[in-house]
């Protein structure tokens, strides 16, 4: 992130991260990185939707869920629709909900983890011990009882969860080409995202 940030501060321009892939290494790998940020967006933005809709499932499940599709379809398109400064408002509330949420979960975990649960049974570390520990076995009979193939995987399938969840930083280099001044704003938004 620091790389793209002085790389946005020292040139700005309007075609993102895509584009200083294209000038500062090849322009295949610009074209390509600009596809696979598009087919991330076609593809996480329905997987949003479906997790929403599977949320809301939770609580009530007398709207069918194509109306709860079209509803949220017409309010991020809303939210488009209204301009730059709303949208930036409306990305900054919903953004603390989200930071306040993830701090309640951390305590919430803590808490049960230390006996805060129904049972006031103190979990501690009881479950990492083989096979499930920190690097359990995963899918073994898919691959035909290799250890430590199946442990491979299950390390594997863990970080691509995780580092979904880191997805979006990014967006402060396609925002260069629309920043007021991006050599004095960018850096500065580059050391809050750290």
């Amino acid at each position: 992130m620091i790389s793209l940030g002085e790389m946005s501060a020292y040139l700005p321009h309007k075609r993102g991260f895509a584009g200083y892939t294209t000038r500062f290494w090849h322009p295949a790998a610009g074209f390509a990185l600009g596809w696979n940020y598009l087919m991330k967006y076609l593809i996480v933005t329905p997987n949003n939707l479906n997790a929403a809709i599977l949320v809301i499932n939770y609580w009530t499940k007398s709207v069918p869920n194509p109306v709860w599709m079209i509803i949220f379809i017409t309010f991020i398109f809303l939210i488009n629709l209204l301009g730059v400064r709303v949208f930036g408002e409306l990305e900054f509330w919903f953004s603390s909900i989200k930071v306040i949420a993830l701090i309640a979960l951390i305590l919430f975990g803590i808490i049960v983890d230390l006996g805060g649960n129904p049972a006031h049974d103190r979990i501690g570390f009881r479950y990492w011990q083989p096979p499930d520990g920190p690097f359990g076995i995963y899918k073994l009979k898919e691959v035909g009882g290799n250890v430590p193939l199946a442990r491979f995987l299950g390390f594997w399938a863990v970080m691509v969860n995780s580092l979904f969840a880191y997805m979006g930083t990014e967006l402060i280099g396609v925002t260069v080409g629309e920043a007021e001044n991006p050599r004095k704003n960018i850096p500065k938004a580059i050391k809050r995202s750290r």
